[in-house]
């Protein structure tokens, strides 16, 4: 099952959209901002590395690692998210 949901054109048009969205609330980040917005911005940040996290773990376990990685751009999210996961984790301490 995770075979075909690895290679199918939904998930990547799916994720094409979650970039979108996530670029945007990046954009959104202003000096003086509220506190809120810096919490909901913080929040969605996370929501947004989880959703590219499960991405990749849909594409790991559906491809297999060797497959996984022979293609540049799955190289490029996993750097991409494995320094946003550091990142959250780091944070989190």
């Amino acid at each position: 099952m995770l075979h075909v949901i690895a290679y199918h054109h939904a998930l990547d048009n799916f994720m094409m959209i979650v970039l979108l969205l996530n670029i945007t609330v990046m954009a959104m980040v202003y000096y003086g901002q509220s506190a809120l917005m810096i919490n909901a911005l913080a929040w969605a940040n996370l929501a947004f590395t989880l959703l590219f996290l499960v991405e990749m773990a849909i594409k790991v376990a559906g491809m297999g690692w060797k497959p996984y990685i022979s293609y540049g751009w799955n190289v490029f999210d996993f750097i991409v998210v494995s320094k946003y996961v550091t990142l959250v984790i780091l944070q989190a301490i």
